[in-house]
């Protein structure tokens, strides 16, 4: 316990300000999509782009803890990409065939 309060203590407060505002960015932003995704729960569409908020938190977060490994962060976004493309292929296919994106107007 000692040794990890010297060690904080030990770093500049440039570098603590960078982390607490990064930390305090990455918390905003999945209290946000939080919040999107409980205002737009009635629409396939919004839900696809408030889960699309936590895909670019974990983007950061990436960014953040691994200091931006190249080959790790491209296969996440190829991943995203893909998982994207295809919900949007199935909400086009939703609108085309039940006649809109509203989740009540389902019968699964």
């Amino acid at each position: 316990m000692g040794l990890a309060v010297k060690w904080v203590s030990s770093l500049p407060v440039s570098v603590l300000g960078h982390f607490f505002g990064d930390s305090l960015f990455v918390f905003f932003s999945l209290v946000m999509g939080v919040s999107c995704l409980i205002c737009q729960r009635r629409s396939f569409l919004g839900i696809l782009l408030s889960l699309e908020v936590f895909t670019l938190v974990l983007y950061f977060l990436f960014f953040m803890v691994w200091g931006g490994a190249c080959g790790l962060s491209l296969v996440f976004l190829c991943m995203s990409v893909c998982v994207v493309s295809v919900s949007l292929g199935l909400v086009v296919k939703l609108v085309r065939g039940v006649g809109g994106d509203y989740v009540s107007g389902l019968c699964l």
